[in-house]
Order: structure tokens, then C-alpha cells, then sequence
């Protein structure tokens, strides 16, 4: 069986918890900003039926 060309990956668990921590942030700042935008339709478009 020949050997695998791919490359190792090593990721500590420090580096996964800031991985971690740092997908929270992000996705609390998206949907912090979802929630403060007022809903407004689309202007000049309707509604498209397939």
C-alpha cells in the first residue's frame, strides 16, 4: 500500500477553542445585526413563483 501523500494536519485544542470562540463571535455580531435591521421588503420586485 503506498504511503499518503497528503499533509498532516495537527491542530492543538487551544487552537480549536479559539477557532470555537471566535465562529461565536462572529455569528453573535450577525445575528445581533439581523435583529437591530428594520424588515423591509424589496422595492419594485414581486414575488417570484416557480
Amino acid at each position: 500500500m503506498p504511503a499518503s501523500t497528503e499533509p498532516h494536519v495537527s491542530v492543538t485544542l487551544a487552537e480549536i477553542a479559539r477557532i470555537a470562540r471566535d465562529t461565536r463571535t462572529v455569528l453573535g455580531l450577525c445575528l445581533s445585526a439581523i435583529h437591530t435591521a428594520p424588515v423591509e421588503g424589496a422595492r419594485g420586485f414581486g414575488v417570484f413563483r416557480m
